[in-house]
């Protein structure tokens, strides 16, 4: 792996002064260990939002902590990091890094990326070459596979899958399809044809992108070949042709939001160079994978099947300016490409896709469209619609967001729901949690309940951290944690709505906390013990203060509480609204309980009602 053997750019960020957690002294090993682990991410291409990660490192027992996607990346990049600093070999090094660059892929697919944009977060369900992603955290959480969504019913995907079941569908409730049939075999290709009339397209009955797809069929040998391609996916079916390009309409929750002009795989002669250095030349700005530039052109039996239909081999030299087809279907998977002509497609086109894609149920669907010219209605080409997709391939990130995350996540929602942390030197008392939960409504989750089946021992923070947030019904989460938790551990979320803190939390702690939470809470006594901290400044607008003095009344807050009578807490904001509860006793807890209703902009009755649980 190239970038891991940069150790350049590794040592000049190892030796540089950016910001460190705590943990991360540069000085020690395990301090190495952490800058070097977010380094490596860094460089194998990840980018995205980050939660508090961990490594025993069992040479000196003591943390490393740094910032990873989640346990698998982390353990992954500490590995790695580890054997760097240590000196282990290069191949043992390359198998780290293959394994880091596995345990990222899911974190850099275009699903990910999307929803990082937009700061919704990410979990991923189930790691593999095409990961199951989840979206959002508890009530809002939501799965996606490929470009799959919550809304994609089995119903749906089954009935576009079998394309002679699709094309009846569509023809029964009055659009354009051509008329199919399933063969069993090559002769009855042959007379299915015949009866059709020529040309017709052989495809496999229930397959994807384009496999064993052959069109320009004009007599009974060619269909026979074509037959024997198609068979090796399953079942086949022969098709009436329709003349004209492919065209593909994408609709995305009852809209037609984009449609494509495909073009199969080909080449462009120049004259002097043979098809298979055309096609060399062409894939190397090409990818293996779909992408904007393109999937590469592979030179298999197929297209020495489409080659010799056009009197040409591998060893050819087309003449100049000549188009040479490599594929019998216009699919981008096989090396096709794609211009998007939505400005001219004319509004029946556009309303047919929406009705075909309502026909069979389906959320977001590719429909593929052949037509002589998509500026005319179908009415007027004959144009008829030869497959649907429940997977449509999706241009770019912008298009994902539009298309998966837009209809699941409105723009003014992240998917995230209200979390408290609040983080003690020793163990929460329950009577404190019982008041919060009273605060927070309905629904909330909290990470002291967690338990999880078979485990005698309690699972550590980030591990509960992680069940909470998926919990299913779950409107708010309210984690809890001792200082020695956090310090080992880290929270295991990267934001939270509203931190509570008591007085003798370390410094290092106190920090991260600003760093994630929208609001903190915390005495006035730690307050004054950490004023002059950098951080401290810059956040004091979303610091609440509770027990506040004299000494704070003109401080740029975002609001304090303090004792007024001893049977009275005062409220007061920097907007300069105040109000005050009346409490048995008003004591330091009921203050800052006071204060945490207020920041959760809690309705005065549930803050009063909360009080007498202390």
């Amino acid at each position: 792996m190239a970038w891991v053997k940069d150790h350049f750019q590794i040592d000049e960020d190892l030796s540089g002064s950016g910001e460190v957690s705590a943990c991360q002294e540069p000085s020690t090993f395990v301090g190495q260990v952490s800058r070097l682990a977010e380094i490596v991410q860094k460089l194998a291409g990840f980018y995205g939002a980050a939660v508090p990660g961990w490594l025993e490192v069992s040479s000196d027992e003591t943390v490393a902590a740094f910032a990873c996607a989640d346990q698998a990346t982390g353990l992954a990049a500490a590995a790695l990091a580890i054997n760097i600093l240590t000196g282990m070999p290069d191949s043992d090094r390359d198998k780290l890094a293959k394994r880091l660059q596995q345990a990222l892929r899911p974190w850099t697919t275009p699903l990910a990326k999307a929803a990082s944009a937009r700061g919704i977060p990410i979990s991923v369900v189930a790691a593999s070459e095409r990961p199951f992603l989840a979206l959002g955290h508890g009530a809002k959480r939501r799965i996606f596979w490929k470009n799959f969504t919550p809304d994609t019913s089995y119903i749906a995907t089954t009935l576009s899958t079998r394309k002679d079941m699709t094309s009846r569908l569509l023809r029964e409730a009055g659009l354009p399809a051509p008329r199919n049939v399933v063969v069993s075999d090559a002769q009855s290709a042959v007379r299915a044809a015949d009866s059709f009339g020529y040309p017709v397209v052989v495809k496999p009955a229930a397959t994807d992108f384009g496999r064993g797809v052959v069109t320009d069929n004009y007599n009974a040998n060619q269909v026979r070949k074509a037959y024997e391609l198609a068979a090796k996916y399953g079942p086949v079916l022969l098709e009436q042709q329709i003349t004209g390009a492919t065209h593909r309409l994408l609709v995305v929750h009852g809209r037609c939001t984009r449609v494509s002009k495909f073009m199969p795989a080909s080449v462009i002669g120049n004259g002097l160079s043979t098809v298979s250095e055309l096609v060399e030349s062409t894939n190397e700005t090409r990818t293996d994978h779909l992408s904007a530039s393109g999937v590469k052109i592979k030179l298999d039996q197929e297209a020495r099947e489409i080659l010799g239909r056009q009197g040409l081999s591998l060893s050819s030299v087309p003449s100049k300016d000549s188009i040479v087809l490599l594929r019998g279907n216009v699919n981008r998977l096989t090396g096709g490409t794609a211009e998007v002509v939505t400005d001219i497609a004319h509004p029946d086109v556009c309303r047919m896709a929406v009705q075909t894609a309502s026909v069979l149920g389906i959320d977001v669907a590719g429909i593929d469209y052949v037509t002589s010219d998509i500026s005319l209605s179908p009415k007027e080409t004959g144009g008829a619609i030869c497959e649907v997709n429940v997977n449509p391939g999706l241009l770019d990130v912008d298009e994902v967001t539009r298309s998966l995350i837009d209809p699941f996540f409105p723009r003014e929602c992240n998917g995230r729901i209200p979390t408290v942390c609040i983080v003690t030197k020793a163990n929460q008392d329950k009577i404190i949690k019982n008041v919060l939960l009273a605060l927070m409504g309905p629904n909330v989750s909290c990470s002291d309940d967690v338990q999880f089946w078979g485990e005698d021992k309690g699972a550590a923070l980030p591990r509960r951290t992680q069940a909470v947030m998926r919990h299913p019904f779950a409107s708010a989460a309210l984690i809890s944690c001792s200082t020695q938790e956090f310090h080992m551990f880290g929270l295991g979320t990267d934001r939270c709505t509203l931190a509570l803190l008591e007085k003798g939390v370390p410094k290092d702690i106190v920090a991260a906390l600003l760093r994630i939470s929208i609001n903190v809470i915390m005495p006035a006594l730690l307050y004054q013990e950490m004023a002059k901290e950098p951080l401290v400044t810059a956040r004091m607008g979303n610091i609440w203060i509770a027990g506040e003095t004299a000494e704070f009344v003109a401080a740029d807050f975002a609001g304090w509480t303090r004792q007024v009578a001893p049977d009275k807490i005062e409220i007061s904001t920097r907007l300069g609204s105040t109000w005050s509860i009346v409490h048995a006793v008003a004591s330091e807890d009921a203050e800052i309980m006071v204060a945490a209703g207020a920041a959760l902009a809690a309705p005065m009755n549930r803050i009063s009602e909360s009080l007498r649980l202390l």
